[in-house]
């Protein structure tokens, strides 16, 4: 969705090029505030939030977390068909994180 990455940009944060994850994660915040038109009621799950870790090969197997806003857009043309399904979409904030950036952890 162009809304968040115009809210990103307003924070001097570049869509493609996230440097400051403070002001990338203050900009999902509020995109996460932001309604909108044309999805399922919430009782039909048609707003929701995903989070995902782990080490995908699109990422080069690198650490990896992903905030993302699933929302569940009802078809307008087809809202009265018996079958209808709604499109998904995702709209994410994905972190990426290099070997030599994991937080140090305490051994037990």
């Amino acid at each position: 969705m162009d809304v968040f990455a115009r809210i990103l940009r307003q924070r001097a944060v570049e869509p493609e090029s996230v440097r400051d994850v403070d002001a990338a994660w203050d900009a999902f915040g509020e995109f996460l505030q932001v309604e909108v038109e044309g999805i399922e009621r919430l009782e039909n799950d048609g707003d929701g939030f995903i989070v995902e870790w782990g080490r995908w090969g699109w990422n080069d197997d690198q650490p990896s977390m992903s905030f993302g806003r699933l929302l569940a857009v009802n078809g307008a043309d087809h809202r009265d068909a018996p079958d209808r399904q709604p499109e998904y979409w995702k709209v994410e904030l994905q972190l990426v994180f290099g070997e030599d950036r994991l937080p140090l952890t305490d051994p037990l």
